[in-house]
C-alpha cells in the first residue's frame, strides 16, 4: 500500500519535475519552483492519514540514506568488534557533544515540522516527533559501539537527549523556538596534517574536522515596546540589550563556540605532538532570516533546511587564533 502511494504521489510527480527542468524555454530555477509547487499541490489533496503515512515513509527513507552515507564516510576504514563503551568526553574540546546536541535538536524540529505539513496539529506533532532526534541519533551510538576505533559513548547519548529536550522545552514554554542552535564551517589547515582522521576533502571535512566547526545559539532581540501612556521609558541597559534599537525585531544576538589546534582527540595527545588545543568564543549578530531568505528560497522546506546555518556578523572573538 505504502509503495503504491509513494509511486503515485511522490515518484511520478518527481519525474514531472525532472521533465520540467529539461524544458529549454525556462531557467532551471523557474522549472524547479514550478515542479515543486505541482508536487506540493498534489500532496495537499490527500487525506491526513495518507499524508502522514507518506511523510513517515519519506522521513524513514531519507534517514536510511543519510545513515548509510554516514556509515560510509565515518566507519569505512574502521574494523568491527564486539559492542563496547568508550569514554570520549575529554576529546575534541567537547565539540562532538555540541554536534550531537545540534543534530538531535534539529532532527526533532524538522520531524515535527514535517508532521505538521502532513496535517497533524502542533501538539500532536510534538507528541509523536518531539523525541525523534534522540531516537534517530541512537543508532549512531550503536554503530560506534561495534567499531574498533570508537565505542558507544554515554556522553554522546546525553547530548542527544539534551538536544531533543531543549526543543521540546521551548515548545512547551513559549510555543516557538527562541534560542536555536546553528552551525557554520570553514576549512582549517589541520585537516591536511591528518586527512585520514579529519577528512581528505571538503565533503568529509565539514563533518570530521572539529577545528573548522562553530556552533551558535541565537538570542532574538525583541522590537522596542510602544511607550506606556505616551511617555517614552528609557531602557535600564541604555542602547544595548532588550530593545536594542538598530536590531529590535529584525535581528538576533549569536553566541558561538569553537575549538582549534587539534589533530588528535585528547589534549595530552595533541600536546605530545606539539599542539596546544584551545577554545574559541564569539559574540555576533544576525539579520533575521525570515526577512531575506524567502526571496532566495521559495519553499518552506528549503527554508527549514537553511535555518540550520548561521550567517553571523562577528562583533567580538576571544580565544587563541590559528
Amino acid at each position: 500500500m505504502l509503495h503504491r502511494l509513494f509511486y503515485q504521489y511522490i515518484a511520478v510527480p518527481a519525474c514531472k519535475v525532472l521533465r520540467e527542468l529539461t524544458k529549454p524555454d525556462q531557467s532551471v530555477y523557474q522549472n524547479l519552483v514550478i515542479g515543486l509547487a505541482k508536487v506540493e499541490k498534489n500532496y495537499q489533496q490527500l487525506s491526513v492519514p495518507t499524508k502522514v503515512k507518506l511523510m513517515v515513509g519519506l522521513i524513514g527513507g531519507v534517514y536510511s540514506v543519510g545513515l548509510g552515507l554516514l556509515s560510509f564516510l565515518w566507519y569505512r576504514q574502521q574494523g568491527r568488534s564486539q559492542f563496547h563503551f568508550f569514554n570520549d568526553n575529554p576529546e575534541w574540546q567537547q565539540m562532538d557533544k555540541f554536534g550531537h546536541f545540534f543534530t538531535a535538536f534539529h532532527l526533532s524540529r524538522l520531524v515535527c515540522a514535517a508532521l505538521q505539513i502532513a496535517g497533524l496539529r502542533k501538539k500532536e506533532a510534538l507528541r509523536y516527533g518531539g523525541w525523534a532526534g534522540a531516537v534517530m541519533m541512537t543508532p549512531i551510538e550503536i554503530l560506534d559501539g561495534f567499531s574498533e576505533g570508537y565505542g558507544a559513548s554515554w556522553g554522546d547519548e546525553v547530548a542527544n537527549i539534551a538536544g531533543s529536550a531543549f526543543f521540546i522545552w521551548q515548545q512547551h514554554q513559549w510555543d516557538e523556538i527562541r534560542c536555536q542552535p546553528k552551525f557554520t564551517f570553514s576549512p582549517s589547515p589541520y585537516a591536511a596534517l591528518r586527512p585520514s582522521l579529519l577528512g581528505k576533502n571538503l565533503a568529509e571535512q565539514w563533518l570530521k574536522d572539529y577545528n573548522g566547526q562553530t556552533y551558535w545559539f541565537t538570542i532574538p532581540i525583541p522590537a522596542p515596546q510602544p511607550p506606556k501612556g505616551g511617555v517614552k521609558t528609557p531602557s535600564p541597559l541604555g542602547r544595548v540589550g532588550v530593545g536594542f534599537p538598530p536590531l529590535g525585531g529584525w535581528g538576533a544576538l549569536l553566541i558561538g563556540y569553537g575549538a582549534g589546534n587539534m589533530i588528535y582527540g585528547r589534549p595530552e595527545q595533541n600536546r605530545a605532538a606539539g599542539f596546544e588545543p584551545f577554545r574559541k568564543f564569539y559574540l555576533a549578530i544576525e539579520i533575521k532570516q525570515s526577512l531575506w531568505l524567502p526571496h532566495l528560497l521559495p519553499t518552506k522546506t528549503l527554508r527549514n533546511l537553511a535555518d540550520l546555518l548561521a550567517f553571523p556578523i562577528v562583533l567580538y572573538r576571544f580565544g587563541e587564533k590559528y
